[in-house]
């Protein structure tokens, strides 16, 4: 989770990098007005315009929990920002009437009390398998990320299923998962590595 309030001149390019996780965004304007978004994995780069006057909060949500948090699968939000009242079932509209209820000046003490003992359960065995499968694809400093086919093996399950875990869990699949996981370590990384 995080929140922020762009601070640079509004000339300024915001950069998105590629992200394989979905996010729940709660954007609050200079003039009291809201939106709570959903914004899919982001499979590109993406470059707007910078702008001030408001407020954003968001909740970077864990491999698995997008479809019991916003009633559908990952892969329906690739690329996509859409509000959370737009989307189909009670979960979605429920969760955004809690974050507009938020205290706009500091809503992170508030979000971090209420939200866990609203979520709901979930499946543990598919989100074990899932939340394993990207530790294994993921860079980490001390190992080199596995490869699809290996990952299917360690979690006894094929790579079809793998693919069809990741599509709900996570939005895509997992080779592009790793892809996007190695951009933005390389990204991230190559302020500090000569």
């Amino acid at each position: 989770m995080r929140a922020f309030s762009p601070a640079g001149r509004p000339e300024e390019t915001l950069v998105h990098l590629p992200a394989a996780t979905t996010k729940v965004v709660l954007w609050m304007r200079a003039d009291g007005r809201r939106d709570v978004l959903a914004v899919g994995p982001r499979v590109r780069a993406s470059y707007h315009a910078g702008k001030q006057g408001f407020t954003c909060v968001e909740l970077w949500l864990a491999p698995g929990a997008v479809r019991p948090l916003l009633g559908v699968a990952a892969t329906e939000l690739v690329g996509r920002a859409i509000t959370l009242p737009a989307l189909p079932g009670a979960a979605a509209s429920r969760l955004a009437a809690a974050l507009h209820r938020l205290d706009a000046r500091d809503p992170l003490p508030e979000l971090t009390e209420t939200l866990p003992a609203s979520l709901p359960a979930v499946d543990p065995v598919r989100t074990a398998l899932l939340r394993a499968g990207v530790d294994a694809l993921s860079v980490h400093p001390d190992r080199a990320p596995a490869r699809v086919h290996e990952v299917a093996g360690e979690l006894a399950v094929s790579e079809s299923q793998l693919r069809n875990l990741f599509a709900d869990g996570v939005g895509v699949s997992p080779k592009h998962y790793a892809r996007i996981d190695r951009v933005r370590t390389i990204i991230t990384r190559a302020p500090t590595t000569p």
